[in-house]
C-alpha cells in the first residue's frame, strides 16, 4: 500500500500486456488492499459488539455470523469507500491510457485522446475565456 498506485499499475501492464482488461486488472491489484484495510477496520470494530457475541453464544457458525450480522451492518463503510475508490480508478485508467498502456488507438478513451491530441495543445491553443 506504500507503493504509488500509478507505477504500480504500469508494472503490472507491462508485465501482462497493454490492452484494457489488463489496466483493469492492475487496478483492482492497485486498490484491493485499500478496500480490504478498511473492510477489516470496519469489521474488527463489530467483533466485540453484543449482537456478534449473541450470535456466537447461540452456536452460530462462522459463515452465519459474517454474513448475517456483521455483513449488513459494515455496508456503509464499503459503499463509501468503493465510490471513492471508483472516482480514483478512472483517473488510473485515464492515466495509463494516455501513456499507451491502456485502451488501444480504436477504442474511444479519454487518455487516448488527449496523447493524440496533445501536439496541438502547443500549435493552437486556444484563448482564455473573458
Amino acid at each position: 500500500m506504500s507503493f504509488p498506485g500509478l507505477p504500480l499499475a504500469m508494472l503490472v501492464v507491462a508485465a501482462l500486456g497493454a490492452n484494457e482488461v489488463n489496466a483493469m486488472i492492475s487496478i483492482g491489484i492497485v486498490f484491493v488492499p485499500k478496500v480490504a484495510r478498511v473492510v477489516r477496520s470496519a469489521t474488527l470494530g463489530l467483533r466485540h459488539v453484543q449482537f456478534v457475541e449473541a450470535a456466537q453464544m447461540r452456536g452460530e457458525s462462522r459463515r452465519f455470523i459474517i454474513f448475517s450480522e456483521i455483513l449488513p451492518n459494515i455496508w456503509p463503510p464499503i459503499i463509501v469507500e468503493t465510490c471513492i475508490r471508483l472516482s480514483y480508478a478512472v483517473l488510473l485508467v485515464v492515466s495509463l491510457s494516455y501513456l499507451g498502456l491502456g485502451a488501444q488507438p480504436p477504442a474511444p478513451d479519454r487518455g487516448l485522446m488527449i496523447a493524440k491530441e496533445r501536439a496541438f495543445m502547443v500549435t493552437a491553443p486556444q484563448e482564455p475565456a473573458p
